[in-house]
């Protein structure tokens, strides 16, 4: 596990207790420059994806709970890529700790009439509330998003996080960067949230809820 937690570097977050949630984020990267970055951009700390993080890829509805099962032996926190509606659905149907971008891969989808096509709906938002998966929004993703898709994607997920508030699912924002040059200050990071439509309160919670999620695993061990 490489968590890197600042004001205490590294640490097993079992024994841990915090009263005060603090911002996380999570990245792609493991520079020494971006760690030392994220110091600067007011975070508390860093998960790292293929080490604290995985993200599952599932082609097909069948594979999504083995695979889901799997990553829970190595990985502290388990999230399921966005895909077709099944898959999105049976990825909270079997508990991942996140539904990475569940709007994921319909860029030459169009939206419907009444709604957008955003991977969510009632059916997996009143699941995920009831199995405590979260929806993950990756903010990576926006910033690689071209042209008029940018704001399709926009779209889709200030819907998102509607319904999720309508349903009660947590939401998480991470910046999931590639190099030091996606990552954002927690201030960005909150200011967007809210340009998605979280309420102050919904954006503050959805920096802190990664570390939330790893010691709610860690007390399940």
């Amino acid at each position: 596990m490489l968590l890197i937690r600042f004001q205490g570097t590294q640490k097993n977050l079992k024994s841990q207790h915090h009263s005060i949630s603090m911002p996380f984020d999570i990245i792609k990267t493991k520079d020494k420059f971006s760690i030392q970055l994220a110091k600067q951009l007011g975070l508390s700390g860093l998960f790292f994806v293929d080490e604290d993080v995985v993200i599952i890829k599932a082609s097909n509805k069948a594979e999504v709970r083995k695979l889901i099962q799997k990553a829970r032996i190595k990985f502290p926190i388990v999230c399921l890529q966005g895909s077709r509606d099944e898959i999105n659905r049976e990825a909270v149907e079997a508990k991942a700790d996140i539904l990475l971008s569940p709007e994921f891969s319909r860029e030459k989808e169009r939206d419907f009439m009444e709604y957008k096509n955003s991977g969510l709906g009632t059916v997996i938002c009143k699941l995920a509330s009831k199995n405590n998966v979260a929806v993950g929004i990756n903010f990576s993703d926006i910033l690689q998003a071209e042209g008029n898709y940018r704001e399709i994607l926009l779209g889709r997920i200030r819907q998102n996080v509607n319904l999720c508030r309508k349903y009660k699912v947590n939401m998480l924002l991470a910046s999931f960067a590639s190099s030091s040059f996606e990552m954002r200050s927690v201030i960005d990071l909150r200011a967007l949230a809210e340009q998605l439509g979280m309420t102050p309160a919904e954006a503050k919670n959805s920096l802190s809820l990664a570390e939330n999620i790893v010691k709610q695993n860690f007390e399940n061990i």
